[in-house]
């Protein structure tokens, strides 16, 4: 990634095709189901022994068995357009690096 959190590798595209993406990307429902959870925690903190080998475990099985391993795989495979913040960012314009 580059200085913006862009996935240079996500990001050769023309500005259109990346406008396009950000709003229609086929990706973006396996993301949000697993945004918060994985990729994304908003009360991140460093981890207890408690949660680091216990809770994460259970958390990750109960998540991958209603969500499904398809799902968290086409999350973290295919990227996303519309986290700026979020792993996998492909960005919503052509970034500088790239020209």
């Amino acid at each position: 990634t580059n200085e913006n959190n862009v996935d240079l590798n996500r990001n050769a595209l023309t500005n259109a095709e990346l406008q396009q993406l950000v709003t229609t990307h086929a990706n973006h429902e396996n993301y949000r189901k697993f945004d918060k959870d994985f990729f994304n925690d908003p009360e991140a903190r460093p981890p207890t022994y408690l949660y680091a080998y216990g809770l994460i475990w259970y958390k990750s099985v109960f998540k991958l068995v209603t969500k499904g391993y398809g799902a968290l795989k086409a999350a973290m495979v295919g990227g996303q357009y519309y986290q700026n913040e979020g792993i996998f960012y492909g960005g919503n314009t052509l970034q500088e690096s790239n020209r």
